[in-house]
């Protein structure tokens, strides 16, 4: 069994604070040196905004010509809403579904006017509004309607 000395250490403290030799042993080539060289290819380097071409790249986009539309084009849209809208406005017939339109909501859906009628009701008799009161009273014995 080899003992191994080291120079100065008196201690456990003092072993384990100093450094082994092979730790503090220069390396067989120097590590700063690599750090230092330029990359081998410099395509491989980031290419900056500002020096290149690319910086100027919006411009041209913004200044191209983009209007490719012919001629006729806005004559042939033209044609097409009049077409449309002679067909639709003036030349087509009524149907069951126009008449649909035309009904209110009263007359599609069955106690609707009834129950806004007693509700504004609620609220002109809150509000000491009689006149408007009256005129519902009215509308309400026109319906069949009890009030009560």
């Amino acid at each position: 069994m080899s003992l191994i000395q080291f120079r100065g250490v008196k201690n456990l403290r003092g072993l384990l604070s100093t450094r082994l030799a092979s730790q503090t042993a220069p390396a067989p080539y120097p590590l700063r040196n690599y750090a230092r060289k330029p990359l081998l290819n410099p395509e491989d380097d980031p290419v900056k905004f500002s020096s290149s071409g690319a910086i100027y790249g919006l411009a041209h986009i913004k200044q191209a010509k983009l209007d490719t539309m012919p001629w006729y084009q806005g004559l042939v849209c033209s044609f097409s809403v009049a077409v449309f809208l002679i067909y639709f406005c003036i030349l087509r017939e009524e149907n069951d579904i126009d008449l649909e339109f035309d009904k209110t909501l009263n007359d599609r859906v069955e106690g609707v006017e009834v129950t806004s009628l007693k509700v504004a009701r609620n609220f002109y008799v809150r509000e000491n509004n009689m006149s408007e009161v009256k005129k519902i009273d009215v509308r309400l014995k026109e319906l069949g309607v009890a009030l009560t």
